[in-house]
């Protein structure tokens, strides 16, 4: 219980030491579970790639057989690879079989597919799994009385839709997905976890829109990224950039400072933390 508020008030060190504590004693048999996943996406925030790739690849080797075993795998292997933006990973190479997992599991996956080969210049790839992602939301049933429709497999499918929209120059088209995506984030309840869209969309549409030169409006979507995961480190640099190109330098220096701080036991040599470190004039 202690994790989700350290989670939620963006406890890195917490959050590993507590989850490290919470696998149990013998690294070696560690699988994927609920603390060796939020275990994961601390060593990321931390800066420690290397760390959580390890822990990742621990994970595959000591899949369970059962059901949720695979999804817990699919599902860090899409925070790895989202939080390191590592996107020739070669974990995306790795045979998981989701055959009938929750539908917010498989259209991560397929994000994470997605999103990856738009990064390394593989259109067709991302279409792909774009189609897949249609075809996964097309054929879900309603939800059953009383409860209400999983918004991430929607989410993701306007965040990859918006991606390859604004891949093809259609930028406003690109703008006018990323704000439905981020309407349906924030209709969300709140689940104090890592986010289960694992690419947040107000994160997502911040880039979006930074790269589109409209920085502005980017630095509040960083902002409502933060407010719904504090010091989510992409987040942070984001926010960072994006005032810093707003002209707000009070706001970006203070975003690079944060990521400096979390980033106290990152990995050496990761551009984001040299870049950190450059704009609050720190070695």
């Amino acid at each position: 219980m202690p994790t989700h508020i350290f989670l939620a008030l963006g406890m890195w060190d917490e959050v590993v030491s507590q989850n490290e504590l919470a696998s149990g004693r013998d690294r070696a048999i560690w699988a994927p579970n609920h603390y060796t996943q939020w275990l994961g996406y601390g060593y990321l925030q931390q800066g420690r790639y290397d760390t959580a790739q390890r822990h990742l690849e621990l994970m595959r080797r000591n899949a369970e057989k059962g059901l949720r075993g695979r999804a817990v795998l699919a599902q860090m292997r899409a925070e790895y690879v989202v939080n390191s933006e590592r996107w020739d990973c070669p974990c995306l190479r790795w045979d998981i079989d989701l055959t009938a997992v929750r539908a917010r599991d498989a259209a991560v996956d397929l994000l994470t597919l997605g999103l990856s080969a738009l990064k390394r210049g593989e259109r067709a790839g991302a279409e792909r799994a774009l189609a897949d992602l249609a075809t996964l939301n097309g054929n879900r049933a309603p939800p059953a009385p009383g409860h209400e429709r999983d918004e991430v497999p929607d989410i993701v499918q306007l965040e990859l839709q918006a991606l390859l929209r604004q891949a093809g120059g259609a930028t406003d088209e690109a703008v006018r997905l990323m704000r439905e995506a981020a309407v349906l984030e924030d209709r969300m309840p709140a689940e104090f976890g890592p986010p289960p869209d694992v690419k947040p969309a107000h994160e997502l549409f911040g880039e979006l829109l930074l790269e589109a030169g409209r920085a502005a409006e980017a630095q509040r979507e960083f902002a409502r990224a933060l407010a719904l995961a504090p010091k989510r480190a992409l987040s942070l640099l984001g926010l960072g950039r994006a005032a810093a190109a707003a002209g707000d330098r009070a706001t970006a220096a203070q975003a690079y400072r944060e990521v400096r701080e979390i980033w106290h036991r990152a990995d050496p040599g990761l551009p984001g933390l040299a870049e950190a470190s450059r704009s609050v004039g720190a070695p």
